[in-house]
């Protein structure tokens, strides 16, 4: 079994959560943990794709969705394969900011964030 937190960033009181069997996909309940207010997604790999999904089109929001790990460490040594791999690792620092520990792993209200 999963559990899915949409957590309020502000405030950090949940304001949503799903369970799924653990045999579902992450993405599967991502629309039922947003609220409708979101401006921007942060999420981890396992969310590639959410962009594209029907039910996020049109809801203006900006996703930034972490590199699969392979692909990641398959980066060029060049000015922009190190600029991505900046760009990770501050996604990667903003999703792991000091939550409670009912927050781990959920949404938020501005910045969400899938866990």
């Amino acid at each position: 079994m999963k559990v899915h937190i949409g957590v309020d960033s502000e405030s950090g009181l949940i304001h949503s959560v799903e369970t799924t069997a653990a045999n579902v996909h992450d993405l599967t309940p991502a629309a039922d943990l947003l609220h409708g207010e979101e401006t921007v997604v942060y999420a981890d790999a396992g969310y590639q794709g959410i962009e594209r999904r029907s039910e996020m089109q049109g809801r203006g929001i900006g996703f930034r969705v972490a590199m699969r790990p392979g692909k990641r460490r398959a980066l060029p040594d060049t000015p922009e394969g190190r600029l991505d791999d900046l760009v990770e690792t501050a996604k990667a620092h903003i999703r792991a900011l000091p939550r409670p520990k009912a927050e781990r792993g959920g949404a938020t209200r501005s910045s969400i964030r899938f866990g």
